[in-house]
């Protein structure tokens, strides 16, 4: 972090006392860097836990972290092989083991498997990735 400007001389005050000088120091810029490492390391270790359970499939798991489609950028084949899914609603929250999301009329969790190849990697806000045949991708609610 950049060194703290030197603090400016208080003028006096008409108590009587010495003028007191109080500095303040930046905001540190570690505090996102670690909270985005936690979030990091939470991810991985739900994709770990269901990929241990064998939820997810192996292409999925070896995809990682790699590019996100959304569903009209899949290519025809696989577009054309996707079951189809009705999302009925979702409940997310900060706790990856509490979201959940309706699919079809069954309750699933990140890291299930919804049949044929399909697994809900991960929920998020207004939207769920899902991984297939190598490709992951996002739906939105």
């Amino acid at each position: 972090a950049p060194a703290a400007a030197p603090p400016a001389p208080a003028a006096p005050q008409a108590t009587g006392t010495a003028p007191v000088a109080v500095a303040v120091a930046p905001p540190s810029a570690a505090r996102p860097a670690a909270e985005s490492k936690r979030s990091a390391a939470r991810r991985s270790a739900a994709v770990s836990s269901a990929a241990a359970r064998g939820s997810i499939p192996k292409a999925a798991q070896d995809a990682g972290e790699s590019r996100v489609y959304t569903q009209a950028e899949l290519p025809e084949d696989v577009r054309r092989d996707l079951p189809k899914l009705v999302i009925g609603g979702a409940s997310y929250s900060g706790d990856a083991a509490s979201r959940m999301v309706m699919i079809n009329g069954q309750i699933f969790h990140e890291g299930d498997q919804l049949g044929h190849g399909l697994a809900l990697e991960r929920i998020k806000l207004k939207s769920a990735i899902l991984a297939y045949k190598g490709y992951r991708y996002e739906v939105t609610f």
